[in-house]
């Protein structure tokens, strides 16, 4: 998430903040832009480049909801299956 501009280094000992992609998504909201379109790309992209399993989750209140799962990809997930089978 470092890398794609979504959280930003905040100090030295490695704490995370919001970064400007987050802001940027923020403005595309407020202009209609469809971010679930948008949010879905990026999970698969990241399940792809990871190997893993990509959630979005939503916060309100005290409660986290899933709201999409990309499944995992790319050559990690295949070399795991080859490994599994």
């Amino acid at each position: 998430m470092l890398k794609s501009g979504a959280l930003e280094c905040a100090d030295k000992d490695g704490r995370v903040v919001a970064g400007r992609r987050l802001g940027y998504l923020g403005l595309a909201h407020r202009t209609q832009i469809d971010l679930t379109r948008e949010r879905k790309a990026h999970c698969d992209r990241r399940a792809e480049t990871t190997g893993e399993t990509s959630p979005l989750c939503i916060l309100e209140d005290d409660k986290h909801t899933l709201v999409l799962l990309a499944p995992t990809r790319g050559a990690l997930s295949e070399s795991r299956r080859r490994s599994q089978a």
